[in-house]
């Protein structure tokens, strides 16, 4: 007899809110020009339970003249794995998913006096449309996973709780959250396109990424080596920016989100130790890591 897969929504986070009357009318928010909802999704298969994985799923909700915001949801799916591609079971995540995102998108927007907000409705063709990209993408995932086999499967670092540990993993994404989500005097569509095109990264992957590295604060963290490389194409994209002349227009916002000058300059010096300790490992190991090897222009990237 079977039994009916097990969906439960374990996690919300609210990744970023904007509420500026003013997106989309600087010629510098490039976003979008419409309103907009947008929608990516990871997922993590469970390393110690057979027929379970964690699926996130990101909205982001982008109106010109009233906010913008990205939200998650992350849902504990039981059953065998072909259940994150099933219509039904998708269906009922995505309309949840959509429907806490758009609670909290109106619910910050009245908090911060946010009147008269466009309605967002997801017609059955766009349930269906976002529904095939998923089932579609997830073998290509899953043949890329495969191909990284070895690197996700092996520990790449091992960070433990301090002020230097901290300061090197949230100073990164402090960066790059500007650059991706949060500032809207860069182009931050334009800045994901390039950066994720170079890297193989997107969005969903990216929050993934830092909402557990984060995590810094509370705990040890232990990073695959897959996740490592990441992690060190990020700083190396952090770093260069904060020795470029587009510091200027994000400096205001580093600092509100305590990445100082002091603490960038110190940011910069514990990276570089970092990254040196990587590389030297990569040399006893006699590890190639392509990505790694590359020389980016990242200044030269961004906008």
């Amino acid at each position: 007899m079977s039994t009916q897969p097990e969906i439960e929504l374990l996690n919300e986070y609210n990744i970023y809110f904007i509420a500026d009357k003013a997106i989309g009318e600087a010629s510098e928010d490039k976003l979008q020009r419409e309103s907009n909802v947008s929608l990516s999704f990871d997922y993590l298969r469970s390393t110690d339970q057979q027929d379970y994985c964690v699926l996130y799923i990101d909205i982001e909700i982008y109106a010109p003249g009233f906010a913008s915001s990205l939200y998650r949801c992350e849902f504990g799916v039981w059953g065998p794995f072909s259940t994150i591609t099933n219509n039904n079971i998708l269906f009922i995540i995505i309309d949840k998913s959509f429907e806490q995102a758009e609670v909290c998108f109106n619910q910050l927007c009245n908090d911060n006096g946010i009147e008269d907000i466009p309605t967002f409705i997801l017609q059955d063709a766009d349930y269906e449309k976002i529904i095939e990209g998923i089932i579609q993408e997830v073998p290509i995932r899953e043949k890329t996973w495969e191909g990284n086999r070895e690197l996700h499967l092996t520990e790449g670092g091992f960070f433990t709780m301090g002020k230097k540990t901290a300061l090197f993993i949230q100073g990164t994404f402090v960066v790059m959250d500007q650059l991706f989500m949060l500032n809207s005097n860069v182009n931050r569509l334009h800045n994901r396109h390039m950066f994720f095109e170079q890297t193989g990264l997107d969005l969903s992957r990216y929050n993934t990424l830092r909402i557990y590295c984060n995590s810094i604060s509370k705990s040890d963290i232990r990073l695959s080596f897959y996740q490592i490389i990441y992690l060190f194409l990020l700083v190396d994209c952090a770093a260069q920016i904060l020795l470029s002349p587009m510091l200027n227009t994000l400096e205001p916002e580093l600092n509100r989100y305590g990445l100082n000058a002091e603490n960038a300059r110190e940011y910069l010096k514990v990276a570089s130790d970092i990254r040196g300790q990587l590389n030297h490992e990569l040399t006893d190991a006699e590890t190639i890591i392509d990505l790694l090897n590359k020389s980016y222009d990242w200044p030269a990237l961004m906008q």
